[in-house]
């Protein structure tokens, strides 16, 4: 899902709005169902999401706790989009049904909160992989490498390929390529193409020079052509490809390094099938 709702410096992807709508529906049906029967509901209720949420991100910063070392502070930027939502799912489920069998008289609203929630989180994943990939190929117009040379995307294609749309003045941009210039180097099985929006070659050049960014693949798009076709406007904006330059995901908005790994090991799944 690659819609997203901007709030102020914070962008929610659609993978993040869909938990919020799965969330409130799951509560709301609870409340509804529950609220003559005890005024313990409520909190009941709130500390089930609560619970679902914390575990989610602590088991994603579990799984990458050694990419949060540099940076322990890291861990408390839930803007990087780094969850892991099936373990949420199952924390939130271990604890109301735990609690259930001590207040059975909230059972039918608590599990017909989680069962809806659920349900709704199952479905998104499902008409996502139903999603239309071919509809974004790698493939782009004329595109100018620093140095003048001209190419284009598909002459990345044989190699998962991760292109990042960005600017110079663009901070969240900016933020995150450190990140992207550490993966460049610890994944030299993927192609990274850094694809500036807009700039002239001394621009970005010097901006690389003054920041001693060491990237590969930086490539001009100096009208815009390949941002509009990727029908991507917002930077950053982050697209995965397959080795066949099939859209494997899309992220809109700044990546840590954490979740740029996330998303880098389905990329090397999706090899795999």
């Amino acid at each position: 899902m690659n819609f997203t709702l901007q709030l102020g410096p914070m962008v929610l992807a659609g993978e993040v709005l869909t938990q919020i709508v799965a969330v409130t529906i799951g509560m709301i049906l609870a409340t509804y169902l529950g609220s003559k029967i005890t005024p313990q509901l409520e909190k009941l209720i709130w500390k089930t999401v609560i619970i679902g949420f914390i575990s989610s991100r602590l088991m994603f910063v579990a799984r990458y706790n050694a990419a949060y070392l540099a940076d322990p502070l890291e861990i408390f930027d839930i803007r990087d989009g780094g969850w892991n939502a099936p373990f949420g799912y199952f924390a939130a489920w271990v604890y109301g049904v735990w609690k259930i069998k001590t207040e059975p008289k909230m059972r039918r609203a608590v599990m017909s909160g989680l069962t809806a929630a659920t349900f709704i989180w199952i479905l998104s994943l499902v008409l996502t992989s139903l999603g239309d990939s071919e509809a974004v190929r790698l493939k782009s117009g004329p595109l100018y490498s620093l140095d003048g040379d001209k190419t284009a995307l598909e002459a990345f294609q044989g190699k998962p390929t991760v292109v990042n749309l960005w600017a110079t003045w663009c901070p969240p941009c900016r933020r995150e390529m450190p990140a992207f210039e550490q993966a460049q180097k610890n994944f030299p099985q993927i192609n990274f193409v850094f694809l500036n929006q807009g700039e002239s070659a001394e621009q970005v050049q010097t901006y690389l020079q003054d920041h001693q960014l060491e990237l590969h693949n930086v490539l001009l798009d100096s009208k815009g052509e390949a941002g509009s076709q990727f029908s991507r406007s917002m930077l950053p904006t982050t697209i995965f490809f397959d080795a066949k330059g099939r859209l494997v995901d899309i992220r809109l908005g700044e990546l840590s390094y954490p979740s740029l790994l996330q998303r880098l090991e389905r990329l090397e799944l999706e090899e795999f099938f």
